[in-house]
């Protein structure tokens, strides 16, 4: 079952609409051959279920009107007798809007449980992804760069001074600074790159199938926007900034993460205010860095 519900998961919004009229239309056959004594209205409902969850709410309504149409097409078919002209379209009207209710209901509900995970995975603050959303967003580049041999590349930043800020200026200027350091870096960046909050003063960036040479065009004068962002508003922060092009997959995640991670505090305990770029492979095991 888990396999099944898998592979609808991961079909095309094409996909759900002819799989789902199909069954349908089986439904019809099949529910016209057996008669009218054995009801079939369950199996109705499955190709309805299948394409209000999967596919939303216009497949849902689509299937619904045709599942109602087939029904009504077999009765006539079959020759079943009413002992009112008037039952007949009731009762396909009836069909008709417990279909759509199913379909409705079903639609909803995907949508509200589809809300609540991306929240669970959204830092409520700044509108980018948290921790979790990032690790999630990671591993599955992550999986992906390892299976087509892509390569990937990663930046961490910390705000230098961001406690000054907090202890001076106040938690609702500090708050501030957070969302104009995430909206700087979602509008000088690609739309294909992660944005990530990690906690604190801490941000990520996930660049997919990037390597060395693309990852600074992708990267290019956000250093400065950045500078720029806190110089508008007089706040006295600037950024450590590690990244890392992993030209090959390393061995797991961890990995990845960890030599991204120590590459920043290296910059935030020296220097500071800083971008270096460090090119990493599986054959030297080892990063070539040098100064933005």
């Amino acid at each position: 079952m888990k396999t099944l519900l898998k592979f609808l998961d991961k079909m095309s919004f094409a996909a759900i609409c002819v799989l789902t009229v199909l069954i349908t239309l089986i439904v019809g056959v099949v529910d016209f051959m057996i008669g009218h004594e054995i009801s079939s209205a369950l199996f109705y409902v499955l190709p309805i279920a299948i394409a209000s969850w999967y596919g939303g709410r216009k497949p849902g309504i689509l299937v619904s009107v045709l599942a109602a149409a087939t029904w009504l097409i077999t009765d006539i078919g079959a020759g079943q007798q009413y002992s009112h002209p008037a039952i007949l379209p009731w009762n396909t009207f009836m069909r008709l809007a417990i279909f759509l209710l199913i379909a409705l209901l079903l639609a909803a509900f995907r949508g509200l449980l589809h809300a609540e995970a991306l929240a669970a995975k959204t830092d409520h603050l700044t509108g980018a992804l948290n921790r979790l959303g990032f690790q999630e967003r990671f591993a599955e580049e992550y999986a992906r760069s390892a299976r087509f041999s892509r390569a990937f590349s990663l930046a961490y930043l910390d705000i230098d001074n961001f406690k000054h800020v907090n202890d001076t200026l106040g938690h609702a200027a500090g708050d501030q600074a957070l969302m104009a350091v995430a909206h700087t870096l979602k509008a000088n960046l690609r739309m294909t790159d992660v944005v990530a909050r990690l906690g604190g003063d801490e941000f990520a960036v996930l660049f997919p199938e990037t390597g060395g040479a693309a990852v600074r065009e992708a990267f290019a004068h956000v250093h400065q926007r950045l500078l720029q962002a806190m110089q508008e508003r007089d706040w006295p922060l600037s950024f450590s900034i590690g990244v890392v092009a992993f030209e090959s997959v390393p061995e797991n995640l961890d990995q990845a993460l960890a030599t991204t991670d120590e590459l920043m505090y290296s910059i935030k305990r020296s220097t500071k205010n800083n971008v270096i770029y460090q090119s990493w492979s599986q054959t030297t095991r080892a990063g070539l860095a040098d100064s933005a």
